[in-house]
């Protein structure tokens, strides 16, 4: 079964957090065939970003450099095992279509090593 994470940098997103959070566990829960998981890096947030991130089941990871490079990155490096990233801004609502085309993309992309 192939692997992925979608990785949400967030800086002061308490208010669209559990909406984007809520649809982005729903399309993982209804698609088929991958793991997912869900990892939002607090990004030196100064509201309730992470405890609210926490409580809808994501992971959360902390960069305490505002630059949204820097964020992705964090949450990158954080799940160096998966087979796949998907990188979202934290007012993305991941629908289960995209989210399904965006995997058998990535599944027809990836270049297997020579024998």
């Amino acid at each position: 079964m192939k692997t992925f994470a979608c990785i949400i940098p967030a800086y002061n997103e308490q208010e669209i957090l559990p909406l984007t959070l809520t649809k982005v566990f729903e399309s993982i829960n209804n698609v088929p065939g991958y793991k997912g998981r869900v990892i939002v890096v607090n990004n030196n947030s100064s509201d309730q970003t992470a405890t609210i991130a926490q409580k809808y089941g994501a992971e959360v990871v902390f960069e305490p450099e505002n630059q949204i490079s820097k964020a992705r990155n964090c949450g990158g490096k954080y799940c160096p095992e998966v087979d796949y990233l998907l990188f979202l801004d934290a007012d993305t609502f991941l629908t289960q279509e995209i989210l399904k085309s965006s995997l058998e993309l990535f599944k027809m992309l990836v270049i297997s090593p020579a024998s």
